[in-house]
């Protein structure tokens, strides 16, 4: 996982007026795209996924079965990163993206602009 740079909220900006997220195997956020991180962030840029759907699409990614608690918390660890820090294990300490996320209709997850 990375650190949160400066330039990320400029890049989430632009990847929202222009889409395109990718590039070298990594999201604009340095992420790996075949990833749960990676997936996250995608899935999130779109803004028409809930957590419980992003959820699911780790799970259709993961090489492991893992529990829907344990995705749903991996989901919710990972937005957490992109706004205020991070929790999670390796990525424990890693500096947050400073990005805002909002829950929209129906509780779709996107980034947000205002």
């Amino acid at each position: 996982m990375s650190s949160g740079k400066p330039e990320d909220w400029e890049n989430t900006k632009r990847q929202l007026m222009n889409p395109d997220p990718i590039s070298k195997n990594r999201t604009r956020l340095g992420h790996h795209v075949k990833k749960q991180s990676g997936t996250i962030d995608l899935m999130v840029l779109q803004g028409k996924y809930s957590i419980e759907e992003i959820a699911e699409e780790i799970d259709r990614i993961s090489d492991i079965d893992i529990p829907f608690d344990a995705r749903i918390k991996r989901v919710v660890d990972h937005l957490d990163h992109l706004e205020t820090g991070n929790s999670r294990g390796r990525a424990s300490g890693m500096k947050p993206h400073k990005l805002r996320i909002a829950k929209g209709a129906n509780d779709k997850i996107k980034f947000f602009l205002g």
